[in-house]
């Protein structure tokens, strides 16, 4: 069955899914991950268990809170790399194509994921004009 398949994309997100109802708020950052139900479902299968989707392990390795100011700051960061897009569409399509990346593999709790956050820092400034 490809949604119990944890080397399917779709089945990674099912299986991250059961992951993140364990620890929701702060995720496991790295830490060992607990053994779940679908894990003993899969254990038969091939005696691994690999999860390629790095959009949903973001929410496992960060926690739901942390997870949703990755994908924000993410977001902010690509007007840091390229800057002087008058388009609001292609910041929207710069940022479909680094989730496709991600969708296939884990890469989203890299180094150079990481660098991007904090480029988006800038982009954070406090308005002062604002009336609060």
């Amino acid at each position: 069955d490809a949604a119990m398949n944890s080397y399917s994309r779709f089945g990674a997100i099912i299986y991250h899914l059961e992951k993140i109802q364990e620890s929701p708020i702060i995720g496991y950052g790295g830490g060992l991950i607990p053994k779940t139900r679908l894990d003993a479902i899969m254990q038969g299968y091939n005696g691994h268990m690999i999860s390629p989707n790095g959009i949903s392990w973001v929410f496992v390795y960060w926690g739901i809170p942390l997870g949703i100011l990755f994908y924000f700051l993410l977001y902010k960061s690509i007007k840091v790399v390229i800057p002087n897009v008058n388009r609001r569409w292609k910041y929207n399509l710069i940022f479909l194509i680094i989730l496709s990346a991600a969708f296939s593999q884990t890469i989203t709790t890299l180094p150079i994921f990481f660098c991007l956050l904090f480029m988006a820092l800038p982009q954070l400034k406090y308005n002062e004009d604002s009336s609060c």
